[in-house]
């Protein structure tokens, strides 16, 4: 067997006039039968075309990826006329290609086999046979791509660092807004009116090859065609609806849990920060720079080449979690199994994390875990009958650790909410349900409202009878009670006397 295959950014296949087949990223196979192939050929360059390095690395070394490494997608058609030869006169002889049945049933077994090595559903076909119409949009040449950072600060807050890959040179960025994207790069008004490149004010659409599909592509900025500057966005979902109307021109390879902070700040009106989001040291002509963590000084440029490889994985922080902080970043498809793993070392950062005195931290830890838990409400037919009860245990523990740090955050209100929620999971012990009334109590307690306090607390009591920590605010509670009931007993008397 023969193939030919093409690095493209998009490719279809029309036959009588219908798209039949279609990929994004990925490779185009143009596959042919010689006669005389069997099986082992075709298993040999299934194995091909899988493994073969067509991209470079993300540590910039040159052709170090496969498709199935950067997860893209692969067209196979046949294409006879590969092994035509033209050695004798003016017109290509064929009879170099396997033709009929025999050469469909080894074409289909080569198909077959790519969709084995890989997944099956990314590996699209063309019609054995057929008149079709091959569309491709080519991915070359091949060339560096540069790597740049922003370190983030929302207000006094350093959030930290966010790595973006560029799909073209000479890029600078410089201030992020946030819209209904997350926007930035006006360097010269502040509040998306302004902006300049080093092609002037304005610079036409360079192309619109690449496709919004996802989050976290880096696009341009305009006010229509050919109306480019210096602002720009991260998109923050799929927004297919920007095709054919804004370039995209590189994606954020880490950092992404910073975007979402970014992008769930509070805003005013207009859609404006209401603290400042800014790119630290930012400058219009980014710069080089060694760096050794996130940790360093904060700053903005360029990376260089033996900063790349690490800048592709996400940030670990003090408690050691590598996680994304929100499930959709992570990357696959989370099985019950993986959610109650995320979930509970989650918690285990946050206990860590709370040992250490550092409370916002530690809630940021446990409202991570739920957001997780979110993502998988209840077991699938096909989970293990325990799957249940871990998915609730862990969902029980999160509010019920949440609502403590909000208690010692004095953010109150929400500790009611936490505690609540911890209640509202089924098949919890008694003694855990104990202290999710009591919290709930000690919040009330902090809200003025000793009536509900009272009730809270008489359940605890109840639930955990003997409990010091109970009792002792229990009785508290009831104190002050009695004694405001006596002086409104008294003001009452005065009043009709």
């Amino acid at each position: 067997m023969k193939a030919i295959l093409q690095r493209v950014l998009s490719a279809s296949v029309t036959v009588e006039h219908q798209v039949v087949s279609s990929i994004g990223r990925g490779v185009l196979v143009l596959a042919a039968v010689a006669p005389g192939d069997t099986q082992k050929e075709a298993d040999t360059l299934a194995s091909k075309v899988l493994k073969m390095r067509l991209w470079d690395g993300e540590d910039g070394v040159r052709w170090n990826r496969s498709v199935k490494d950067i997860n893209g997608e692969v067209l196979c058609v046949p294409q006879f006329t590969l092994l035509a030869s033209t050695k004798k006169g003016s017109k290509p002889d064929f009879h170099g290609a396997m033709v009929g049945e025999q050469a469909r049933e080894l074409y289909d077994y080569f198909v077959s086999k790519v969709q084995e090595g890989y997944e099956s559903q990314k590996v699209k076909n063309g019609v054995f046979q057929a008149m079709m119409e091959v569309s491709l949009i080519n991915d070359g040449p091949t060339q560096k791509r540069h790597y740049v950072f922003f370190d983030i600060q929302l207000g006094q807050q350093k959030l930290g660092r966010v790595t973006f890959e560029l799909y073209n040179d000479d890029s600078g960025f410089h201030r992020v807004i946030k819209q209904f994207m997350v926007q930035g790069g006006d360097f010269t008004a502040g509040n998306g009116t302004g902006g300049e490149s080093i092609y002037g004010e304005k610079f036409e659409d360079e192309n619109f090859d690449l496709k919004h599909d996802k989050p976290f592509l880096l696009s341009m900025a305009n006010a229509g065609p050919g109306t480019n500057g210096s602002q720009f966005f991260i998109t923050t979902m799929p927004t297919p609806h920007l095709d054919g109307k804004h370039v995209v021109f590189g994606e954020v390879v880490s950092g992404k849990s910073i975007v979402r902070r970014v992008e769930n700040v509070k805003t005013q009106p207009g859609d404006k920060p209401a603290q400042p989001v800014t790119i630290i040291g930012m400058n219009p002509k980014y710069h080089v720079v060694e760096c050794s963590s996130a940790n360093s000084k904060l700053d903005c440029g360029e990376l260089p080449d033996g900063a790349i490889s690490a800048a592709g994985q996400p940030p670990v922080d003090a408690t050691g979690d590598p996680y994304e902080d929100f499930p959709a970043d992570q990357g696959g498809d989370l099985t019950g199994k993986d959610t109650v793993k995320i979930a509970g070392e989650l918690k285990e950062f946050g206990n860590k994390a709370y040992k250490s005195n550092n409370w916002d931290l530690s809630l940021d830890k446990y409202q991570k875990g739920l957001r997780y838990l979110h993502e998988y409400p209840e077991p699938l037919e096909n989970d293990p009958p325990e799957l249940g009860k871990e998915l609730n245990s862990l969902r029980f523990v999160l509010h019920l650790n949440s609502a403590l740090c909000q208690i010692k955050l004095e953010s109150l209100e929400d500790a009611r909410t936490s505690a609540s929620h911890a209640l509202a999971v089924p098949d919890a012990a008694d003694k855990e349900k104990a202290k999710a009334y009591f919290r709930r109590g000690l919040a009330n307690v902090g809200l003025k409202d000793d009536e509900e306090a009272e009730k809270d607390l008489a359940i605890a009591a109840k639930l955990a009878p003997g409990d010091a920590l109970v009792v002792k605010e229990y009785e508290a509670v009831k104190r002050r009670t009695a004694e405001r009931m006596r002086k409104e007993k008294e003001a009452y008397k005065k009043f009709f006397q």
